[in-house]
C-alpha cells in the first residue's frame, strides 16, 4: 500500500498529515488496521505509546500493540517496566495472566523479583514480609517456611506439600515483633460447634492421646469402637500417620485442681492447697502459670474462638474447666480430613498434666 493510498484512508482524520505519515513509517499497516476500527483514537494511542511500541521485539510487537489498544493505561506501565517478563508470561498464560495483572498491577512481578534467592525473604522488613506473603506461589511459601524457625509447620505434616502450602499456612506478627508461621487451623478451636460441651460434664477417668509436644492444650479424647485411637483424618490433622502419646486422664483430680487455681486467695495459698492434692510445689506453680496462659490463647479469646462457635449455635456452657467435643471436618486444597474424633481443650498443658499426675499410664500408639 503506497503512502498516497494510505492517506486516502485517513482523509477524515483531524490529525495532521505529517503525524499520520510519521506513524505509518514507524508502524506500517498496524496504524491502518487500528484506524479502521478506532478512527482518530488509534492515532492518539500510537502517539501516546510510541516510545514503548517502537522498541518492541518483532516477534511480540503485534501482541503488545493489541494489548495496548484493549487495555490502554491499565497495561502500559507493566509493559514499560517489565517488558520481557510481561510478554513472556502473557504468551505462556494468556488471558489468565492479564486478569491477574489487572487485579494486582506491578505487584504481580514482585514474587519473581524477591525470590530468585529464597533467603531474600529474610532481608525484608516485617511489614514487607506480611505484605509480600500473600503474593507468593505455593512453592515459594513451602520453601520459605521450610527454611524458617517454624519449619515444623511443613516438616511435621506430610500432607502439606509445595502444591498446597499456601492454602494451609498463614503468617502473622508475634509478640517479639517478628513474623511467625502457623497452620490456618479450623475455626472454633477445631470443634464442630454443635458438639462443644464443658469438661464440667465429665467425671471419672477417660482415655486421652496427643499428636504433638508437651506444650499443647488440646488432646484427643476417647477411642474408636474397636479400641484403637482415632486417626489423623478423624482428628483433622494433615498427616498420614503418627506415633501419639496416650494416657488416662483423671477428670475428678483435674477439676479439683482447677477449683483451687481459679479460686480466691494468693498464689502461695493456692500452691499449698494443690500440694495437699498430691501435686509437688513446682508443678503446682506450673498449673497456675498454664491456666493464665490458657486465658490468653487464640482459641479462647481470639477471633473465631471456641466461645464464638458456641454463640453461633446458641449454646451456653461452663468455660471454667475447658471444653470437649468432636473435631470438625476440614478440607483444604486436595486434602480432606473427615473429623469426628473426640477432642478436649484443657486449661493446663499436656506436659503439666502428666507431671501433676492428672494424666497417668502414659504410653504410645501408632495411628494411620
Amino acid at each position: 500500500m503506497s503512502d498516497v493510498q494510505d492517506l486516502v484512508i485517513f482523509k477524515d482524520s483531524k490529525k495532521s498529515s505529517e503525524t499520520i505519515v510519521h506513524l505509518l513509517e514507524e508502524h506500517g499497516d498496524n496504524v491502518v488496521k487500528y484506524y479502521k476500527t478506532y478512527s482518530d483514537e488509534a492515532i492518539d494511542v500510537f502517539e501516546k505509546y510510541d516510545a514503548i511500541i517502537k522498541d518492541f521485539p518483532t516477534t511480540n510487537k503485534d501482541e503488545a500493540i493489541e494489548l495496548l489498544f484493549r487495555y490502554g493505561d491499565d497495561v502500559s506501565e507493566g509493559l514499560t517496566k517489565h517488558y520481557d517478563d510481561f510478554m513472556t508470561r502473557y504468551m505462556d498464560e494468556g488471558q489468565e495472566f492479564i486478569d491477574e495483572y489487572l487485579e494486582l498491577g506491578d505487584e504481580v512481578f514482585e514474587s519473581g523479583r524477591y525470590f530468585d534467592d529464597i533467603y531474600d525473604f529474610n532481608n525484608l522488613s516485617v511489614d514487607e514480609k506480611l505484605e509480600v506473603f500473600s503474593k507468593l506461589s505455593s512453592e515459594e511459601v513451602y520453601e520459605i517456611v521450610k527454611n524458617s524457625n517454624d519449619s515444623w509447620v511443613v516438616q511435621n505434616y506430610d500432607l502439606i506439600t509445595p502444591d498446597n502450602a499456601k492454602d494451609f499456612i498463614i503468617i502473622s506478627k508475634n509478640s517479639s515483633g517478628d513474623v511467625t508461621f502457623n497452620l490456618d487451623w479450623p475455626k472454633y478451636g477445631g470443634y464442630n460447634p454443635e458438639t462443644i460441651s464443658s469438661i464440667d460434664d465429665l467425671s471419672g477417668k477417660v482415655f486421652v492421646s496427643r499428636d504433638g509436644g508437651d506444650g499443647g492444650y488440646t488432646m484427643g479424647l476417647g477411642k474408636n469402637i474397636d479400641g484403637t485411637y482415632p486417626n489423623n483424618s478423624q482428628r483433622a490433622i494433615p498427616k498420614t500417620s503418627a506415633e501419639v502419646t496416650t494416657g488416662t486422664f483423671d477428670v475428678d483430680l483435674y477439676k479439683a485442681s482447677v477449683d483451687i487455681v481459679v479460686g480466691e486467695g494468693n498464689d502461695l495459698g493456692k500452691i499449698d492447697k494443690l500440694v495437699e492434692l498430691g501435686i509437688d510445689e513446682i508443678t503446682a506453680e506450673d498449673l497456675i502459670r498454664d491456666y493464665r496462659n490458657w486465658l490468653t490463647r487464640t482459641e479462647i479469646v481470639g477471633e473465631n474462638s471456641i466461645s464464638d462457635g458456641l454463640k453461633l449455635v446458641g449454646k451456653d456452657v461452663v468455660a471454667k474447666y475447658g471444653y470437649y467435643g468432636k473435631a470438625a471436618t476440614w478440607e483444604v486444597a486436595n486434602v480432606k480430613m473427615v473429623g469426628g474424633a473426640g477432642q478436649m481443650n484443657t486449661v493446663y498443658t499436656w506436659g503439666t498434666l502428666k507431671r501433676s499426675g492428672i494424666i497417668t499410664n502414659v504410653g504410645n500408639a501408632i495411628i494411620n
